[in-house]
């Protein structure tokens, strides 16, 4: 593979680990095993040692951090951590030399991290996030149905689960719109139902997410798989959350909500149809407006306007 003319033999699998069979194999799992050495230099060290060879044998050192995760779950969150983070800075170079197989191993891994645990612990369940995300670059279908498989119709579901749903789509338009009828299908029915501030936000930030992937979308039309999907194929999904967000989460006593909801809102009115942007552009501009008396983000608030009225130009256009 790295050899140019040289033929790759079959990779030997041992435990779910894709095996060069060389000493290599054995270096690779004591780096993993020592990668969160008490000493940082250590630390970096390895860091460094495993990211050069997985830049050169990707299957193998992936493989390796997924054993190792998968067999040993009394490890430390540190320690996951860091293989979590190699593994998504690998799959960021080397993502396409990935097989079906080791894809799915992947996935099996990361949404154990992710979910093991109902509270958030952030810089876990963000490191297994990443990984899902740049894995659906490659693996877009997959990672959709898991992620559904998830999020069941009717419950609200993990905070990383609606996260990584609305990094995923916002960094993979082009594969993941046309499905987004499905994802509506279970955010919806739950939207009312959620009560604490941290889903509110992320629910927030996820539709705002989808919103601006169906904008992306359009943009790209000519490369998409669906060519009938328009700017306001979706309204009739989104003016239900619309309502909601606008009406309740935007007046939230807790300001990282308020300015999510605002964002996200706004995003939503790009997808709106003409009668039903029309309809509410007046009460969201006041809406936005008197935020300038509540909010120190005073950037924010602004770009929100000015995508408001960008909106306005677009439908005048």
């Amino acid at each position: 593979m790295f050899g140019g003319k040289k033929t790759e033999a079959a990779p030997l699998k041992t435990s779910g680990v894709v095996s060069t069979g060389g000493e290599i194999d054995g270096i690779v799992n004591a780096l993993i095993n020592g990668a969160n050495d008490t000493d940082e230099s250590v630390r970096l060290a390895i860091a460094e040692s495993l990211h050069d060879i997985g830049f050169r044998q990707p299957r193998l050192v992936i493989s390796s951090c997924c054993n190792f995760l998968a067999k040993n779950l009394k490890a430390d969150k540190a320690h996951r951590i860091i293989l979590l983070k190699l593994i998504y800075q690998i799959l960021e170079e080397k993502r396409e030399d990935i097989s079906e197989d080791l894809g799915a191993t992947i996935i099996e891994v990361a949404i154990a991290e992710m979910t093991r645990e109902k509270e958030v612990v952030p810089d876990w369940q963000q490191a297994a996030s990443s990984v899902f995300v740049t894995l659906g670059v490659k693996f877009p279908n997959q990672i959709m149905k898991e992620l559904l498989q998830r999020f069941e119709p009717g419950s609200i579901p993990h905070y990383f689960i609606m996260k990584t749903l609305g990094d995923f789509v916002a960094h993979n338009a082009m594969s993941t719109v046309p499905r987004l009828r499905e994802v509506f299908s279970r955010v919806l029915p739950v939207l009312s139902a959620v009560k604490q501030d941290n889903m509110k936000w992320v629910f927030a930030a996820s539709v705002g997410h989808f919103c601006e992937a169906v904008s992306h979308y359009v943009a790209n039309i000519d490369q998409g798989s669906d060519k009938s999907i328009s700017q306001t194929s979706f309204s009739a999904d989104v003016y239900p959350a619309y309502e909601l967000m606008f009406t309740k989460w935007i007046s939230s006593g807790e300001p990282k909500i308020r300015l999510a909801t605002v964002q996200a809102v706004c995003s939503m009115c790009a997808v709106l149809s003409r009668d039903q942007f029309e309809a509410q552009v007046a009460k969201v501009i006041t809406g936005i407006v008197q935020m300038y008396k509540k909010e120190k983000d005073l950037l924010r608030n602004t770009h929100s306007l000015c995508s408001i009225l960008d909106c306005g130009l677009s439908v005048e256009g």
